[in-house]
């Protein structure tokens, strides 16, 4: 395909040069509502306060993994009991994050 039969760009499209401050300026946009504002919902935050926890005890269980683990939980076409989902989700983190202070002291280190 020669250069004259290209299509051309669209009038306004961003240059290749400019594409680098493009992404620059979009990932500093600080937009109202996103994750710049803590959450409202005693619920959310009671939910973040659990993973916080949990992630004390692995590094990858923070609020947006863990969500999205439950979410696919929920949409699976079976219903997954509890004592399922937690360890798979969790391995030994959940025991340790919430024992008695005493065990989960000695079992962190």
């Amino acid at each position: 395909m020669s250069p004259q039969d290209e299509p051309a760009a669209p009038s306004g499209a961003a240059k290749p040069e400019q594409a680098a401050e493009l992404i620059e300026t979009i990932e500093t946009v600080d937009a109202p509502g996103l994750a710049s504002q803590e959450p409202q919902d005693p619920i959310v935050e009671a939910f973040d306060d659990v993973c916080r926890r949990l992630a004390g005890f692995d590094d990858n269980l923070h609020t947006e993994w863990v969500d999205g683990y439950l979410t696919a939980v929920a949409a699976s076409w079976r219903a997954v009991p509890p004592d399922e989902v937690l360890p798979r989700m969790c391995g030994d983190a959940f025991e340790r994050a919430f024992a008695p202070r005493s065990r989960s002291l000695a079992r962190r280190s």
